[in-house]
């Protein structure tokens, strides 16, 4: 376990941030069904987001909350699993601290339950209880599911209360049906500034930009369809939408802050303490949450230093390609 680790220090993932990595023991040909897999956590009940890892389709990434001291693994969406067995590995279940010393898991904490064969529909639910996680400590769950090769999953530990930065695309985006999208000709495939554009007028708070996705080649893309898969720190997965090409000259890219963001009272803003100022980032999240289908990032603009930002109200000023002009918008800080 401790060459895992090494092996997993080497790569970045456990210098660059904290993370928990669930590893699946016996080896097979098949991977595990990402989307048969659902973590939960005390702190999260509607379940953490999973991501296939790129590179190796055995490995997924996601996030939970450092406040969380109940971990499940729910396989509830495997299939033909009714003869499946699974089991824990309490030896090399352990929190490895940031000092890089090794602390064991009590095994009592530790369980792993096989739905009644009966139950075709059902597949094993592990359980760990684990407590003093935190930034930096990386929970290390050894386990064998029969039948599937050897898995991880990688999980990012943020601090506590604090969300995850990823969306998946697969679920955040309600609407896939972009309508119009208008280009120079008929047989014009929508660009990527344009799709992004279409999901975030279709998708109310998205806040998307063409910098968050690919445009997939395979499925190729259409004057239909389309498939985008995330990229950057923003979102995860993978989504199909549809649309109709309106040959047409394409509107001005830039829009005039004082026009679009309609409603200028953000609302609470979360941070660290009462007197923590809101980043662009966290701005840009609350005013797409205000403002259907506005779309910004905390790239397109800039937080005016006169006036002041401060803890009730800021003054953002545009920059870029997407944005113009400036307004002023107004917010409580709320500690969490």
């Amino acid at each position: 376990m401790r060459k895992l680790l090494g092996l997993l220090g080497a790569l970045g993932l456990v210098a660059s941030s904290s993370s928990v990595v669930v590893s699946c023991g016996k080896s097979d040909d098949k991977a595990i069904d990402l989307s048969a897999v659902k973590l939960t956590t005390d702190k999260d009940t509607t379940g953490a987001t999973l991501a296939k890892d790129a590179d190796n389709d055995s490995n997924f990434t996601g996030s939970i909350t450092a406040d969380a001291t109940k971990i499940t693994l729910d396989f509830s969406g495997m299939t033909d699993n009714k003869d499946k067995n699974v089991t824990v590995d309490a030896d090399k279940t352990i929190v490895h601290q940031s000092t890089a010393s090794d602390t064991k898991v009590d095994a009592s904490k530790l369980t792993a339950n096989v739905a009644s064969p009966v139950d075709t529909n059902k597949g094993p639910v592990i359980t760990a209880e684990v407590s003093g996680i935190a930034e930096k400590n990386v929970v290390v769950i050894a386990f064998t599911v029969d039948g599937f090769k050897e898995s991880t999953v990688t999980l990012t530990v943020a601090k506590a209360g604090t969300p995850s930065a990823k969306k998946d695309l697969s679920k955040v985006v309600a609407t896939k049906a972009l309508g119009e999208i208008t280009e120079e000709s008929a047989t014009t495939l929508p660009s990527a500034e344009h799709l992004a554009t279409a999901l975030n007028e279709k998708n109310s708070g998205l806040g998307i930009t063409k910098d968050d996705f690919d445009i997939a080649t395979d499925p190729a893309q259409s004057t239909t369809t389309a498939t985008i898969t995330a990229k950057g720190n923003n979102f995860t997965g993978t989504v199909a939408v549809t649309y109709t090409v309106k040959a047409g000259s394409t509107p001005s890219a830039k829009k005039d802050l004082s026009k679009v963001v309609a409603t200028k009272a953000l609302g609470e803003i979360t941070e660290e303490s009462a007197t923590t100022l809101p980043s662009a980032e966290h701005l840009a999240t609350a005013l797409n949450a205000k403002n259907s289908g506005l779309g910004i990032t905390k790239d397109d603009f800039d937080i005016a230093k006169t006036p002041a930002q401060s803890a009730t109200g800021a003054t953002i000023t545009a920059k870029g390609n997407n944005f113009t002009g400036t307004v002023a918008v107004t917010y409580t800080v709320k500690v969490g």
